[in-house]
């Protein structure tokens, strides 16, 4: 929430800025508005195209959350930015991170399911959704990238992408150090230093330390659950050999050792046609959803560490770059299924070890007529894992065990050019070549029976997309695109699933931007039609995890965001989307529903993690205090519509509609120096399911999932220099 102030004028401007704000945007304004030209919003800068460009000028739908806005809403992971983005809902299955944009996104809760957003950092795809929690410190900013982007990004890039842009080196000695306390004993240490070693070498060193007691327990062990101890390290070395080459070094490393992530059991799909296994076997539930009451101990244990190096030249509107990389991440969870204190069996055991490495070059020209990025894109990874279930309530020495292993090679060829027709009217063509191999080998292990596995299969897509964009004037530019997106098949780690195919979907979309009242208030609109095919679905299905296709879905939208500053110290800023996004044609049995497993006409019903109707609006009002500095208020609220969590629209697995409200207080030095900030989230303490998933008719069709943050709170204390 940042602006450029360079002349105050005390003229009162909220009479006109309301009305704006109701009807979304104008087409004029009256001539008493230059008095407020005197105060600007910041220019925002994104990379959503693989180029610097102001967000307002870019004919794509994207939310960028900037390094105040991360700080000032204590936003700690992907989860916290679902409330500042519209049309983004996310989730976390037992520690697997499942994004969700504009109704596309990943439902199956096997070992080896990809996401449908693609999330990367700095350029670099993370492609497990059980590591993509560890990069959110010492950020310039979070670019949320709606619809496919079958083009520039490509790979499982369906529903959008999420780009982590991480602060750089600079040439001046500059660094950070925060500390933060909150209830829960929450202990939050952050620190960055940074600066030139020579005129031709820069480094900075990040690094990140929380911890916190659980928000619940285990009311067997008394040992605490959902809680945090973990520690992410960041370092980034950049050489500048002459003017026109960059070379950017990075390493980082996260890791975490605690009982995050727990599967809370909240009871039975219908206790009177199938109680709970565990309840049967003589156990009781945890009588709070926060607890658990469990025979054995939640285990979160995981690591990741990865290396880059991006090579930049520029010269003469021509450029070059390099983005090579290497990833490892190790994972291990154990939970209890059976949610019982008693060993009713369901203990569960998740095991995964992924290595992958990315390269791609890009080359591209920029001139007064036109300009173009194209590139070589090669993936692979070699993932190795087991999902470990025991059923000593029927069967002592049974259990169920999908051991295996998945290669995943890809490889794309892509280009996306511009020509400017006139200083207004741009054209956009871009197109993109994808293929992707994989290969399994494992074995199925259930109630004694041992069945190897082995299958390789390969896919391939052509993604084209085309736009136009049009500049009316200085203040609006509307937008149109057609564009393909495409992910890819895949095989569910050592399971009997059959490959899945690969799904698409055809994105007709419309915009428009506008920076109105000479640029203290912007307005973007977005709405658009998908043409969705072949979803990848997934459910258990009695004792195995199954991962189908549906045959299609219809999403239709639309998107308002707007930021306006309302006078020299307020500023307010808020998104609203409208979603209609069913299947069109999907004939399924519902596992649930064990008096009659027959095929029903699922056309109709909501996407998963999908609310019609959401919002979200912020204030900061910036007050100054004579000789000391600044204190700055902040409140959001967001609310978002009821959700399902399983394509068969039930109540028993939904969350209400629920509203979010966080606020800050923020001390701010006058030399910028210091910060003391007092922060709150969740200040209602709504309880949100984030996630519930009917297990197996084993366990009685338990009903387990994860929960929201509860409301947590602190101080935090922040040096600059």
């Amino acid at each position: 929430m940042s602006y450029t102030k360079l002349k105050y004028n005390s003229v009162g401007c909220r009479g006109l800025i309301l009305p704006i704000l109701m009807g979304g945007v104008i087409l004029g304004a009256p001539q008493n508005l230059q008095a407020y030209s005197e105060l600007k919003l910041e220019e925002i800068i994104v990379t959503a195209q693989k180029r610097d460009e102001s967000i307002q000028d870019i004919p794509v739908a994207v939310t960028a959350v900037g390094q105040d806005q991360l700080e000032r809403s204590s936003v700690q992971n992907i989860m916290d930015v679902q409330f500042l983005a519209p049309s983004l809902q996310v989730a976390n299955h037992f520690g697997g991170t499942r994004i969700f944009i504009r109704g596309i996104g990943l439902t199956s809760i096997s070992l080896g399911a990809d996401g449908s957003t693609a999330f990367h950092v700095d350029g670099t795809i993370i492609a497990r959704p059980g590591a993509q929690g560890g990069a959110f410190f010492d950020l310039e900013r979070v670019e949320v990238l709606r619809g496919p982007q079958g083009t520039l990004y490509g790979r499982n890039a369906t529903a959008g992408s999420i780009n982590l842009i991480t602060k750089k080196p600079s040439e001046e000695l500059e660094g950070k150090f925060s500390l933060s306390y909150g209830n829960y004993n929450e202990v939050i240490l952050e620190g960055a230093v940074g600066g030139a070693l020579s005129d031709k070498i820069q480094v900075r060193i990040a690094g990140q330390y929380h911890n916190r007691d659980g928000f619940g327990e285990n009311i067997l062990t008394g040992k605490d659950i959902d809680n945090v101890d973990s520690y992410n390290l960041r370092g980034l070395v950049r050489f500048l050999p002459t003017d026109e080459l960059e070379i950017l070094l990075s390493v980082d490393h996260s890791r975490e050792d605690d009982a995050n992530y727990a599967a809370h059991t909240f009871g039975a799909y219908d206790a009177n046609i199938l109680p709970l296994t565990g309840i049967v076997a003589g156990g009781s539930l945890a009588p709070d959803i926060r607890d658990v009451n469990s025979d054995i101990d939640i285990v979160n244990d995981r690591k990741s560490t990865g290396l880059s190096a991006t090579v930049s030249w520029e010269r003469d509107g021509i450029s070059l770059k390099s983005i090579t990389s290497y990833r490892d991440f190790q994972r291990f969870n154990r939970h209890d299924l059976d949610g019982v204190e008693i060993d009713a069996g369901g203990r569960l055991l998740w095991t995964l070890n992924s290595e992958q490495f990315s390269q791609e070059l890009q080359f591209g020209y920029a001139s007064d007529d036109w300009d173009f990025i194209s590139g070589l894109y090669y993936f692979e990874e070699k993932m190795a894992g087991v999902t470990f279930v025991d059923f000593d309530f029927f069967c002592p020495s049974c259990t169920f065990d999908e051991d295996g292993k998945v290669d995943v090679k890809a490889y794309a060829v892509f280009f996306q050019g511009n020509y400017h027709v006139t200083d207004n009217l741009n054209l956009t063509a871009g197109i993109r070549y994808s293929d992707e191999t994989r290969e399994s080998v494992g074995t199925f292990e259930i109630f004694g029976d041992i069945i190897p596995s082995a299958e390789k299969k390969s896919w391939n897509a052509v993604t084209p997309k085309f736009g136009i964009d049009y500049h009316i004037n200085d203040e609006f530019m509307v937008f149109g695109s057609v564009a393909r997106g495409f992910k890819s098949g895949l095989f569910n780690i050592g399971s009997l699933n059959p490959a899945i195919n690969p799904e698409f979907l055809w994105s007709y979309e419309v915009g428009l931007k506008a920076t109105l009242l000479d640029g203290i208030l912007r307005t973007n609109l977005s709405a658009f039609y998908y043409d969705y095919k072949d979803l990848q679905v997934g459910r258990v299905v009695n004792t195995q995890l199954v991962t189908g296709n549906a045959a299609s879905a219809e999403n239709i939208g639309v998107e308002f965001e707007f930021e306006a500053l309302l006078t020299e110290g307020l500023v307010i800023n808020g998104s609203a989307a409208w979603l209609d996004v069913t299947f069109k044609e999907y004939n399924t049995a519902n596992p649930a529903d064990i008096m009659g497993l027959e095929d029903s006409d699922r056309s109709g019903n909501y996407l998963p993690h999908t609310p019609k109707y959401s919002f979200n609006i912020g204030a900061q009002y910036t007050l100054p205090v004579t000789d000391f500095g600044e204190v700055s208020f902040r409140g959001e609220l967001a609310w978002k519509d009821k959700t399902f969590f399983t394509v068969f629209n039930e109540a028993q697995a939904s969350q209400g509609a629920y509203a979010m409200l966080n606020a800050s207080i923020a001390f701010i030095s006058e030399d910028g120096d210091w910060t003391a900030t007092l922060y709150g989230k969740n200040l209602t303490d709504k309880t949100v399911f984030s996630e519930i998933t009917i297990a197996s008719t084993l366990f009685g069709l338990a009903r387990t999932g994860a929960l929201l943050n509860p409301r947590t709170y602190g101080v935090r204390l922040g040096y600059n220099f």
